[in-house]
Formats: structure tokens, C-alpha cells, sequence
């Protein structure tokens, strides 16, 4: 049976996993034949348009909602703009996602990752279903939603866990609920696929630049490694403030032939047949990078955590 969805999406990019997945599920869901409908953070970047031109021709409408702060106060990111302009936002996006649960006559809001409660507010207010897709270890700086459990449980009719640690995490933060489980999925066109010749060997590092994903790490083992004729390549977008911890490394230490290419809509044509992967997250669910750096024939190197 046909159904209308309105997804609530983190960034409104496609530079960190938990996107990428769900833009398949979105793509999928389209093709099954049901209507989807995406809400994102307008923030005034040129990404968010790659992304929503990406989106519609996957059959995805895409609604930007201008917006102070998109996730929890506090979650990651800072508090930008007044508690008075925070609050306002707050009220003016849970009303417009109200709006358009109403006028388009949702069946189902999803809620895709655990830093945003405005679709499950409207969701409960026009006594909509909502899941909720939770990607993050509640712990660093995800730490801040364990107190807000009793929440998630309470405005969703399902919740969905990332499959393996996380899933049974929350299951035993929630045991009077079942938490469900979900493996994000990561799409490979055939012609990514084809190699690449590398006219020398490299290490790289695929993803986003932060505290997170643990960049700096790699930077302090390269400096050891003591092997600067192998260039050091980031691929990704840069959060600032952990952007610039890394290169005062650098600069302090005197470090040279590290490159920051920034943010490419495949990075993996950046990659080729003669690098190395090296993935420092600390705390990871579901590594799609490294799964997509096997099924593009690139070896790995994995940090060991949960």
C-alpha cells in the first residue's frame, strides 16, 4: 500500500554516513512506489543544493527549513544565535513540519538520527506514527541523549538502532522497549569500481574532519612513521574548529606533504590503485567508508573500537 513519508534528515549533505544511507532507503522507498518527502536545515550553502537537485532526481522533493539550530540544544554543534532566536526556531520549524504533515497528508515521519526531536513533536501533535533511525553511541559527544531516552521512547512508535553494539546499547538503556535494528546501506555504481592507476603510493583518509573520526590520530602516526615522501591525503568535509587542532599539529611539528581535499561528491575518484586507507574513528556504528573502500578493492586499515 502506498504510503506518503516525510523524512527528517540531520544535515541536508552527503558527506557523512548516516545521509548517505538513508538516501538510498529514500531512493528505494521511491521505487517501491511510495512518496517521499525530505526536511532539512537550510543553511545557505551550495551542498545542500548538489544535494537537493540529487534527491529530486532520485524522485525525492526536498523542503528547506531556514533555521537557527536543527538538532537538540544540546547536541553538537554550538548554540548560535540567542536562547530567545533558538527557542523561536525551534517553534517555527516543529509548526512548519506541522504544516506540512496536514497538507500533504502524511502517513509516516522518520526521523533520521537521534540529534533532532522537531518531527516527533509534530508527528505527536497531528498524531502521526514516527520511527526513529539512531546511528549514535550515547556516549562523547552523543553522551548528551541517554537523558533524553525517556523522550525518544515516549514519541516514537518504533526505534531503530544501528545493527551490533549500538542496537544492543539501547536495548538495555530501554528494556521496556524492543528496540529494532537497521545496517545502513551504501550504493556502488558499477563504473566507480574501475581502478584507478596510482602513480604513487599514498595513505588516505575518507570522511568527514572530525573530533569524532579522529583525523588528528593519523596525523600524529604519520609524524612517527617518519616517511614524509608518502603524501598524507584527507578527503572530506572539515569541521573548523577540529580542522584547524589538526593543522596547528602540523605547523607545530613541521609537517609536510599532507593534503586536505576537502569535500567531492565521490571521493572515491580521488582514490587509486596504490593507496592506503587508514579510518581512525573512535567510536563508529557502521563504517561505511571502510565497507565502500573493500568494494572498491582499496586495503584498509580499521581502528578497533565498538
Amino acid at each position: 500500500m502506498k504510503k506518503k513519508i516525510l523524512f527528517i534528515s540531520p544535515t541536508g549533505t552527503l558527506d557523512n554516513g548516516a545521509e548517505i544511507s538513508i538516501v538510498n532507503l529514500m531512493e528505494y522507498l521511491v521505487q517501491t512506489g511510495h512518496e517521499v518527502i525530505n526536511a532539512i536545515p537550510d543553511y545557505h550553502v551550495a551542498v545542500q543544493q548538489n544535494y537537493i537537485s540529487s534527491l529530486a532526481a532520485l524522485g525525492v522533493e526536498t523542503i528547506a527549513l531556514p533555521s537557527v539550530k536543527w538538532w537538540w540544544e544540546d547536541a553538537p554543534g554550538g548554540l548560535p544565535g540567542s536562547p530567545e532566536s533558538r527557542a523561536r526556531s525551534y517553534q517555527e520549524n516543529t509548526s512548519a513540519l506541522r504544516k506540512i504533515l496536514t497538507e500533504r497528508k502524511i502517513d509516516l515521519v522518520v526521523t533520521n538520527t537521534v540529534n533532532m526531536f522537531q518531527g516527533a513533536v509534530a508527528a505527536a501533535c497531528e498524531n502521526v506514527p514516527h520511527f526513529w533511525l539512531i546511528h549514535e553511541f550515547p556516549d562523547g559527544e552523543f553522551g548528551y541523549y541517554k537523558e533524553k531516552l525517556d523522550f525518544i521512547s515516549d514519541y516514537s512508535q518504533e526505534i531503530f538502532a544501528v545493527r551490533g553494539a549500538l542496537q544492543r546499547q539501547l536495548q538495555d538503556l530501554l528494556p521496556d522497549r524492543k528496540v529494532l535494528s537497521f545496517a545502513p546501506f551504501t550504493k556502488i555504481q558499477p563504473t566507480d569500481t574501475e581502478e584507478k592507476d596510482g602513480a604513487e603510493r599514498r595513505i588516505v583518509s575518507v570522511g568527514r574532519l572530525t573530533e569524532r573520526k579522529n583525523q588528528l590520530e593519523l596525523i600524529k602516526a604519520y609524524r612517527n612513521l617518519d616517511r614524509e615522501d608518502i603524501p598524507l591525503v584527507f578527503i572530506g568535509t572539515e569541521e573548523e574548529s577540529y580542522s584547524q587542532k589538526c593543522r596547528n599539529y602540523i605547523q607545530k611539528y613541521n609537517l609536510h606533504n599532507i593534503e586536505f581535499l576537502g569535500y567531492r561528491d565521490n571521493p572515491w575518484l580521488e582514490v587509486t590503485d596504490k593507496d592506503l586507507c587508514v579510518f581512525t574513528s573512535k567510536i563508529e556504528t557502521f563504517g561505511m567508508v571502510y565497507v565502500e573502500s573493500l568494494l572498491h578493492g582499496v586495503p584498509a586499515v580499521v581502528s578497533d573500537n565498538k
